[in-house]
């Protein structure tokens, strides 16, 4: 959901909101995911593994949604999922997780 430039423009069939576009439009991460899923989407999240607040973020996330680790990205890798990851020489370590419905299993 946040920093997904080249995964909305390269995929073709994801769409991307970020951070700011949440909180300009008063909604939590939760609140958005849980509309997304409403409306037939499967919501993800996007972020770098340093993001403050991040395990905050999951464990609230965690009482309304099963919260899976889809993707562990290393720093190198970061300019496949995030454009501006190329001007940091160094990359920027990224996760991927996959919320659903909570007590569902995998899919």
């Amino acid at each position: 959901m946040a920093h997904a430039e080249n995964i909305e423009y390269y995929s073709g069939v994801a769409h991307a909101l970020y951070l700011t576009d949440l909180e300009r439009w008063g909604l939590t991460v939760g609140d958005a995911a849980e509309l997304l899923a409403r409306g037939g989407m499967r919501p993800y999240l996007l972020l770098p593994k340093a993001h403050p607040g991040l395990d905050p973020l999951l464990a609230a996330l965690g009482r309304r949604f099963a919260v899976e680790l889809a993707a562990d990205i290393p720093a190198r890798r970061a300019v496949d999922y995030f454009v501006a990851a190329q001007f940091l020489p160094e990359g920027i370590h990224m996760q991927l997780h996959r919320l659903g419905p909570l007590g569902a299993g995998a899919p």
